[in-house]
């Protein structure tokens, strides 16, 4: 009978430990989580989560400085890593004036998060046609996830959240994107695989979310101002370039390279049918330079050989050469040869996405 009554106590003393208050002032002795770990909610947690930070000598998850939005772990609470508007992370320490570095804000997306619980999560949304709407959570995963907060500059991703667990969007709103499908390493939504715009069979109770694990690194002190961005003449800042330049130089519209799928066309990047005609002269490899263009991939269809394009420049292997009637690319690109002329001629035909 004793025995039994001390492992009913051990079990109630278990069962104690397992819902310890982390703010709680009093402590039970030897209760601790593994090393590494903190105790938050009741719960061991490896990642304590935005606004909070693991105390190595409490072993629990507590607040961050009212200045961070994140914070690193260790015994003081204002290790910042990322910090609120409008302070500015330089180093660890969040300040309102970068002094000699440059001041770097929140860049233009076309994407954002409505807001959930905090800053790091939410319903996504995307513009287009002028218009912001939500995304189907259609095989949304973590690889969606990871893409749009990386976009967002909020880290890498926790969890891609489906029907509509973070609100639904409003019945106004379109439903832009379904049946999303990132690898996870590209730079925005919208270049991943999907069906055309607006295409979908969905309702809003399926709008798809994310929760992302920060840091926020959208006001940063830096150096250099990086892609996005450009050096303010006369000011220690960086401004931002339109949503539609990967760079830019001097102002925010003046583009000096584009994020796939749009083209640089003079100084501005857009969405493209451009045709340009060329001639290749007959050699044993050939080669066309195609100005401003990016991001296009062209071959032959069987059975002549292969023409592989890399950055602006189209190869057209030897063989090439035998082709003695015309045939198209699959990207529209149409090669001929007039008969009896020593050279190659190609009207190269871009068909790029509708806009965005």
């Amino acid at each position: 009978m004793g025995r039994m009554c001390a492992v009913f106590i051990s079990l109630i003393c278990s069962a104690l430990v397992m819902f310890v208050d982390h703010g709680s002032t009093e402590s039970l002795v030897g209760v601790a989580c593994k090393p590494g770990t903190f105790l938050k909610n009741y719960y061991c947690l490896s990642v304590c989560g935005p606004g909070f930070y693991g105390n190595s000598v409490t072993g629990k998850c507590e607040k961050c400085a009212s200045s961070c939005r994140t914070c690193l772990d260790g015994d003081v609470p204002n290790t910042c890593s990322s910090c609120k508007s409008p302070l500015y992370i330089q180093g660890t320490s969040c300040v309102q004036s970068c002094g000699q570095q440059r001041s770097k804000g929140p860049p233009y997306r076309q994407i954002r998060l409505a807001r959930a619980g905090t800053h790091f999560e939410g319903r996504v949304e995307i513009y287009h046609d002028k218009k912001w709407g939500t995304v189907c959570d259609d095989s949304w995963d973590i690889n969606d996830a990871k893409v749009v907060c990386r976009e967002l500059l909020l880290g890498d991703a926790r969890e891609a959240v489906t029907f509509a667990r973070l609100g639904p969007g409003s019945n106004k709103q379109p439903i832009w994107l379904s049946q999303v499908n990132c690898k996870g390493n590209e730079t925005r939504l919208e270049n991943c695989d999907h069906p055309a715009w607006g295409n979908h069979s969905c309702g809003h109770f399926e709008d798809a979310g994310v929760r992302c694990m920060g840091p926020d690194t959208t006001r940063e002190c830096v150096d250099e101002c990086g892609e996005g961005y450009f050096k303010v003449k006369g000011q220690k800042a960086c401004g931002v370039c339109m949503a539609s330049c990967l760079t830019c130089a001097m102002s925010e519209a003046n583009c000096s390279s584009c994020d796939k799928p749009r083209f640089l066309r003079g100084n501005t990047c857009k969405f493209t049918v451009e045709t340009v005609s060329m001639e290749i002269p007959l050699t044993a490899s050939a080669k066309l330079a195609i100005p401003n263009v990016a991001h296009a991939r062209m071959e032959l269809l069987p059975p002549f050989a292969q023409v592989a394009m890399t950055t602006d420049i189209l190869t057209a292997p030897s063989a090439l050469r035998t082709a003695l009637r015309s045939t198209w690319l699959k990207s529209g690109a149409y090669v001929w040869r007039e008969k009896g002329q020593p050279t190659w001629r190609a009207a190269l035909k871009y068909i790029a996405p509708e806009p965005g």
